[in-house]
């Protein structure tokens, strides 16, 4: 929810822009149309769009109902119940306005927050691996991890045990997780039947680490600096975005995505923003946890395998139906060799 010159591609799945601007006119209580009205590809299973009037800007995100990975993401209702959260705590993130649970945008799950203006470069394109490595080593760096530890301070009982985001929090699991993982694996969908990948999901069902009530907490899922705002001349985050990977885990869940090599091809960084040895004794610092190598290197392999299986099933829905024209799609799709590379490797192959 940056600007539109932050490297988000515009979808190739068109709405009736006036239509939806209409609409958010009305649920906002606004006395005019917006004067702009864009559509963007950020979010794989969302549809975004971005409405602008003479003071207001705000980006309102429709929900499919079969987007990309559906199957495993939080809906945008319980995204909004995560946002009100964050912002109790002060923790940067976008200011929810409004959500609604059907629209006349067909039908489609609304939910709208402000939209934020600040700088979010392409991570691994030259000029975002230089700025971050720039930023890296001061104050961005730092919010960094501050940011990152501020979000594992969240628990279950912050949530309402009543509300939406509790109920759906229980069911998103670990053993949930690896079940989605064994469906798309035995569906051989987009070339998911290697044995590698049978063999890395034998283990990570045989090897879950025991989860200890002061080790579970709030996790973001796709902690990293494309999901970030930023402010462009000191890195410092205006806020967190892209809540819908967010689930209730071990907090080596996140540090797992952080520290994965695929998180960092070409950079000794971690995420490409923070060097190895300054993330890991600053996150114990800040959060008051121990990072467990043993369980990190489970939560890598994990991830690497999370990844390969989100590529995988969104390779059919993506490519033949033309859901998308995100270019990080495109990416991740190359990268598929890469991340089975990673995987063998991490397993002795």
């Amino acid at each position: 929810m940056g600007d539109p010159d932050t490297g988000s591609q515009q979808s190739a799945c068109r709405f009736d822009i006036q239509e939806i601007g209409g609409y958010l006119a009305d649920l906002l209580s606004m006395e005019k149309a917006p004067n702009e009205v864009t559509q963007f590809g950020g979010g794989w299973s969302d549809v975004t769009i971005r409405a602008a009037w003479d003071e207001v800007a705000v980006a309102a995100r429709f929900q499919r109902s079969a987007g990309l990975f559906r199957n495993n993401v939080l809906d945008l209702e319980g995204q909004g119940e995560v946002l009100r959260i964050l912002a109790e705590r002060q923790i940067p993130s976008p200011r929810v306005r409004t959500f609604a649970r059907t629209t006349p945008i067909a039908g489609m799950p609304v939910l709208v927050t402000d939209w934020l203006s600040g700088y979010s470069p392409v991570v691994w394109s030259p000029e975002g691996q230089a700025f971050y490595a720039a930023v890296g080593d001061g104050r961005g760096g730092e919010d960094f991890v501050d940011v990152l530890a501020a979000i594992h301070a969240i628990n279950e009982s912050h949530l309402d045990p009543e509300s939406h985001l509790a109920r759906t929090m229980a069911s998103r699991t670990t053993a949930q997780e690896l079940s989605e993982f064994r469906r798309i694996i035995e569906s051989g969908a987009g070339g998911a039947h290697e044995p590698l990948f049978r063999d890395a999901l034998r283990w990570l069902e045989s090897n879950v680490p025991v989860e200890t009530e002061d080790g579970r907490s709030l996790v973001h899922g796709d902690y990293q600096p494309g999901n970030l705002i930023v402010d462009k001349s000191s890195g410092r985050i205006l806020a967190v975005l892209d809540w819908e990977m967010a689930r209730l885990a071990d907090y080596h869940y996140d540090l797992g995505w952080i520290a994965s090599r695929f998180n960092r091809v070409g950079s000794d960084r971690f995420a490409f923003i923070v060097r190895p040895e300054m993330f890991f004794e600053s996150y114990e610092r800040r959060s008051g946890r121990v990072i467990d190598m043993a369980r990190l290197e489970y939560w890598k392999s994990f991830q690497h395998l999370r990844h390969i299986m989100m590529f995988l099933s969104t390779r059919d829905s993506g490519e033949t139906s033309g859901m998308t024209a995100d270019i990080r799609l495109t990416r991740g799709l190359s990268n598929i060799s890469n991340l089975a590379v990673m995987l063998a490797e991490q397993f002795g192959y």
